[in-house]
Protein backbone atom coordinates (compact mmCIF):
# COMPACT_ATOMS: atom_id res chain seq x y z
CA UNK A 1 0.00 0.00 0.00
CA UNK A 2 2.70 2.57 0.65
CA UNK A 3 3.88 2.17 -2.80
CA UNK A 4 1.32 3.21 -4.07
CA UNK A 5 0.55 5.50 -2.04
CA UNK A 6 3.50 6.92 -2.81
CA UNK A 7 3.07 7.09 -6.74
CA UNK A 8 3.94 10.40 -8.35
CA UNK A 9 0.62 11.97 -10.10
CA UNK A 10 2.88 12.47 -13.66
CA UNK A 11 4.98 9.20 -12.97
CA UNK A 12 3.26 6.55 -14.99
CA UNK A 13 0.17 5.16 -16.79
CA UNK A 14 0.09 7.95 -19.36
CA UNK A 15 -2.43 6.70 -22.02
CA UNK A 16 -3.38 9.85 -23.95
CA UNK A 17 -7.06 10.81 -24.50
CA UNK A 18 -8.56 7.24 -24.86
CA UNK A 19 -7.47 3.24 -25.05
CA UNK A 20 -8.99 0.73 -26.26
CA UNK A 21 -9.93 -1.11 -23.18
CA UNK A 22 -11.93 1.97 -22.48
CA UNK A 23 -14.25 1.78 -25.76
CA UNK A 24 -15.47 -1.64 -24.69
CA UNK A 25 -15.99 -1.01 -21.42
CA UNK A 26 -18.50 2.14 -22.13
CA UNK A 27 -20.17 0.16 -24.41
CA UNK A 28 -20.65 -2.25 -21.75
CA UNK A 29 -22.16 0.07 -19.16
CA UNK A 30 -24.86 1.07 -21.26
CA UNK A 31 -26.51 -1.80 -19.62
CA UNK A 32 -26.98 -1.56 -15.96
CA UNK A 33 -29.30 -1.40 -13.51
CA UNK A 34 -27.89 1.93 -12.41
CA UNK A 35 -25.42 4.79 -14.02
CA UNK A 36 -23.04 4.51 -11.50
CA UNK A 37 -19.35 2.90 -12.06
CA UNK A 38 -16.79 2.44 -8.97
CA UNK A 39 -13.49 2.38 -11.00
CA UNK A 40 -10.60 0.68 -8.37
CA UNK A 41 -7.06 2.24 -8.58
CA UNK A 42 -8.91 5.30 -10.74
CA UNK A 43 -5.51 7.55 -10.57
CA UNK A 44 -5.70 10.40 -12.06
CA UNK A 45 -9.33 9.89 -13.34
CA UNK A 46 -8.61 9.38 -17.34
CA UNK A 47 -10.81 6.51 -18.04
CA UNK A 48 -13.88 7.81 -15.45
CA UNK A 49 -13.58 11.14 -17.19
CA UNK A 50 -13.72 9.28 -20.95
CA UNK A 51 -16.70 7.46 -19.89
CA UNK A 52 -18.39 10.96 -19.47
CA UNK A 53 -20.22 12.81 -16.98
CA UNK A 54 -24.13 10.50 -17.31
CA UNK A 55 -22.54 8.35 -14.99
CA UNK A 56 -22.18 9.02 -11.05
CA UNK A 57 -18.27 8.05 -11.25
CA UNK A 58 -16.57 7.53 -8.28
CA UNK A 59 -13.04 6.36 -7.26
CA UNK A 60 -10.57 3.89 -4.92
CA UNK A 61 -7.47 5.29 -5.13
CA UNK A 62 -4.30 5.26 -2.46
CA UNK A 63 -2.40 8.21 -4.33
CA UNK A 64 -3.54 11.24 -2.42
CA UNK A 65 -1.67 13.22 -5.35
CA UNK A 66 -3.30 11.41 -7.95
CA UNK A 67 -6.87 10.81 -5.88
CA UNK A 68 -6.72 14.88 -5.89
CA UNK A 69 -5.90 15.14 -9.15
CA UNK A 70 -9.23 12.79 -10.21
CA UNK A 71 -10.94 14.96 -7.88
CA UNK A 72 -10.48 17.88 -10.12
CA UNK A 73 -11.99 15.80 -12.85
CA UNK A 74 -15.43 15.68 -11.00
CA UNK A 75 -14.60 12.06 -9.88
CA UNK A 76 -15.86 11.18 -5.89
CA UNK A 77 -12.89 9.42 -4.41
CA UNK A 78 -14.42 7.45 -1.82
CA UNK A 79 -11.58 5.15 0.18
CA UNK A 80 -7.87 4.70 -1.13
CA UNK A 81 -7.99 0.70 -0.63
CA UNK A 82 -10.82 -2.10 -1.12
CA UNK A 83 -10.61 -2.93 2.22
CA UNK A 84 -11.83 0.50 3.22
CA UNK A 85 -14.81 -0.36 0.90
CA UNK A 86 -16.20 -2.42 3.41
CA UNK A 87 -18.63 -0.25 5.34
CA UNK A 88 -19.64 1.84 2.29
CA UNK A 89 -23.38 2.70 1.86
CA UNK A 90 -22.78 3.34 -1.97
CA UNK A 91 -24.18 0.65 -4.46
CA UNK A 92 -23.31 0.96 -7.93
CA UNK A 93 -24.07 -0.42 -11.30
CA UNK A 94 -20.74 -1.58 -12.49
CA UNK A 95 -16.99 -1.74 -10.62
CA UNK A 96 -14.14 -1.86 -13.04
CA UNK A 97 -10.58 -3.15 -12.23
CA UNK A 98 -8.24 -2.31 -15.09
CA UNK A 99 -4.23 -3.17 -14.45
CA UNK A 100 -5.17 -3.83 -10.88
CA UNK A 101 -5.96 -7.53 -10.47
CA UNK A 102 -2.85 -8.34 -10.12
CA UNK A 103 -1.83 -6.05 -7.32
CA UNK A 104 -4.41 -8.17 -5.11
CA UNK A 105 -2.40 -10.21 -2.87
CA UNK A 106 -5.92 -11.65 -2.08
CA UNK A 107 -7.72 -11.47 -5.19
CA UNK A 108 -10.93 -14.28 -4.77
CA UNK A 109 -11.40 -11.96 -1.39
CA UNK A 110 -11.09 -8.41 -3.01
CA UNK A 111 -13.49 -9.48 -5.49
CA UNK A 112 -16.30 -10.92 -3.20
CA UNK A 113 -16.20 -7.89 -1.30
CA UNK A 114 -16.62 -5.82 -4.42
CA UNK A 115 -19.48 -7.57 -5.45
CA UNK A 116 -21.39 -6.90 -2.66
CA UNK A 117 -21.22 -3.45 -3.54
CA UNK A 118 -23.27 -3.85 -6.33
CA UNK A 119 -26.58 -4.07 -7.37
CA UNK A 120 -28.36 -7.80 -8.82
CA UNK A 121 -27.29 -7.81 -12.17
CA UNK A 122 -24.41 -5.06 -12.08
CA UNK A 123 -21.21 -5.72 -13.70
CA UNK A 124 -17.67 -6.45 -12.89
CA UNK A 125 -15.33 -5.47 -15.12
CA UNK A 126 -11.48 -6.32 -15.12
CA UNK A 127 -9.00 -6.19 -17.25
CA UNK A 128 -5.58 -8.08 -16.64
CA UNK A 129 -2.97 -10.09 -18.06
CA UNK A 130 -3.40 -13.93 -18.62
CA UNK A 131 -0.95 -16.20 -18.52
CA UNK A 132 -1.89 -18.51 -21.15
CA UNK A 133 -1.70 -16.25 -24.08
CA UNK A 134 1.01 -17.12 -26.57
CA UNK A 135 3.59 -14.63 -25.66
CA UNK A 136 3.76 -15.64 -22.06
CA UNK A 137 4.03 -19.16 -23.21
CA UNK A 138 7.14 -18.24 -25.44
CA UNK A 139 9.02 -16.45 -22.85
CA UNK A 140 8.29 -18.43 -19.67
CA UNK A 141 9.78 -16.99 -16.27
CA UNK A 142 11.43 -14.20 -18.76
CA UNK A 143 8.31 -12.67 -19.37
CA UNK A 144 8.37 -8.63 -18.76
CA UNK A 145 4.72 -8.80 -17.20
CA UNK A 146 5.79 -11.66 -14.32
CA UNK A 147 8.94 -9.53 -13.67
CA UNK A 148 7.21 -6.88 -12.44
CA UNK A 149 8.00 -6.91 -8.54
CA UNK A 150 4.39 -4.77 -8.16
CA UNK A 151 2.60 -7.66 -9.86
CA UNK A 152 1.96 -10.53 -7.55
CA UNK A 153 -0.89 -12.54 -8.39
CA UNK A 154 -1.19 -13.75 -12.39
CA UNK A 155 -4.48 -15.48 -13.88
CA UNK A 156 -5.97 -16.93 -17.20
CA UNK A 157 -9.39 -17.41 -18.05
CA UNK A 158 -9.91 -20.72 -16.40
CA UNK A 159 -9.52 -19.02 -13.20
CA UNK A 160 -12.26 -16.61 -13.62
CA UNK A 161 -14.66 -19.65 -14.12
CA UNK A 162 -13.60 -20.84 -10.96
CA UNK A 163 -13.92 -17.64 -9.26
CA UNK A 164 -17.41 -16.67 -10.75
CA UNK A 165 -19.80 -18.77 -8.97
CA UNK A 166 -17.57 -18.07 -5.27
CA UNK A 167 -18.41 -14.60 -6.01
CA UNK A 168 -21.72 -14.35 -6.36
CA UNK A 169 -21.55 -13.87 -10.11
CA UNK A 170 -22.21 -14.90 -13.69
CA UNK A 171 -19.42 -14.89 -16.07
CA UNK A 172 -20.45 -13.19 -19.43
CA UNK A 173 -18.07 -12.96 -21.70
CA UNK A 174 -13.85 -13.19 -21.90
CA UNK A 175 -12.28 -11.09 -24.51
CA UNK A 176 -8.71 -11.41 -25.37
CA UNK A 177 -6.76 -8.10 -26.09
CA UNK A 178 -3.66 -5.96 -26.28
CA UNK A 179 -2.38 -3.76 -23.68
CA UNK A 180 -2.13 -1.11 -26.39
CA UNK A 181 -3.65 -0.90 -29.72
CA UNK A 182 -0.13 -0.85 -31.73
CA UNK A 183 0.97 0.23 -34.99
CA UNK A 184 1.76 -2.95 -37.37
CA UNK A 185 5.50 -1.44 -37.15
CA UNK A 186 5.41 -1.91 -33.75
CA UNK A 187 4.37 -5.28 -33.09
CA UNK A 188 7.07 -5.96 -35.35
CA UNK A 189 9.81 -4.20 -33.43
CA UNK A 190 8.44 -5.94 -29.98
CA UNK A 191 7.83 -9.21 -31.71
CA UNK A 192 11.51 -9.79 -32.83
CA UNK A 193 12.92 -7.69 -29.90
CA UNK A 194 11.50 -10.23 -27.94
CA UNK A 195 12.10 -13.20 -29.82
CA UNK A 196 15.76 -12.23 -29.54
CA UNK A 197 15.55 -11.48 -25.91
CA UNK A 198 14.05 -15.32 -25.53
CA UNK A 199 16.63 -16.79 -27.70
CA UNK A 200 19.06 -15.27 -24.87
CA UNK A 201 18.47 -15.92 -21.82
CA UNK A 202 17.69 -19.70 -23.14
CA UNK A 203 21.21 -20.60 -24.30
CA UNK A 204 22.79 -18.25 -21.30
CA UNK A 205 21.09 -21.43 -19.35
CA UNK A 206 23.05 -23.96 -21.82
CA UNK A 207 26.55 -24.80 -19.73
CA UNK A 208 29.69 -23.78 -21.48
CA UNK A 209 27.12 -21.26 -23.76
CA UNK A 210 26.58 -18.73 -21.34
CA UNK A 211 30.12 -18.01 -20.42
CA UNK A 212 30.51 -16.59 -24.25
CA UNK A 213 27.27 -15.01 -25.22
CA UNK A 214 28.54 -11.95 -23.13
CA UNK A 215 31.40 -11.30 -25.06
CA UNK A 216 29.75 -11.63 -28.85
CA UNK A 217 29.57 -8.34 -30.79
CA UNK A 218 25.83 -7.02 -30.89
CA UNK A 219 24.51 -9.99 -29.20
CA UNK A 220 26.23 -9.51 -25.90
CA UNK A 221 23.88 -6.37 -25.97
CA UNK A 222 20.83 -8.38 -25.35
CA UNK A 223 22.13 -9.12 -21.95
CA UNK A 224 22.30 -5.74 -20.73
CA UNK A 225 18.70 -5.49 -21.52
CA UNK A 226 16.59 -5.26 -17.76
CA UNK A 227 13.56 -6.35 -19.94
CA UNK A 228 11.29 -6.42 -23.15
CA UNK A 229 8.07 -5.09 -23.03
CA UNK A 230 5.68 -6.87 -25.42
CA UNK A 231 2.59 -4.25 -24.65
CA UNK A 232 1.73 -5.23 -28.26
CA UNK A 233 1.14 -8.87 -27.69
CA UNK A 234 -2.87 -10.29 -27.23
CA UNK A 235 -1.59 -10.81 -23.77
CA UNK A 236 -4.52 -9.27 -21.93
CA UNK A 237 -8.56 -10.24 -21.15
CA UNK A 238 -11.31 -8.01 -20.70
CA UNK A 239 -13.98 -10.20 -18.31
CA UNK A 240 -17.18 -9.18 -17.68
CA UNK A 241 -19.22 -10.88 -15.09
CA UNK A 242 -22.59 -10.12 -13.50
CA UNK A 243 -23.94 -10.34 -10.01
CA UNK A 244 -26.51 -12.47 -9.36
CA UNK A 245 -29.57 -11.66 -7.24
CA UNK A 246 -28.86 -12.57 -3.64
CA UNK A 247 -30.50 -12.09 -0.09
CA UNK A 248 -27.57 -10.14 1.19
CA UNK A 249 -28.32 -7.08 -1.15
CA UNK A 250 -29.05 -4.01 0.75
Amino acid sequence: MTYYQGLDVNQCWQHGPEREVWRYIKKELEQVPKLSVLDVGCFRGEMLSYLGAGLERFGVEPSKEAALEAQRHGITVIAESIESLADTGHRFGAITLIDVAEHLPRPLDSLQLLTRLLLPGGKLIIFTGTTDALSWRLTGLDYYYSAMPEHVVFMRPSWFHWAASRIGCELVSIRRMRYQAPSRLKQLDEGLKNLLYIGYHRLQRVGLVSAMLPKLPVIGRIGRWQGCWWTSAKDHVLVTMTRLASGDQQ
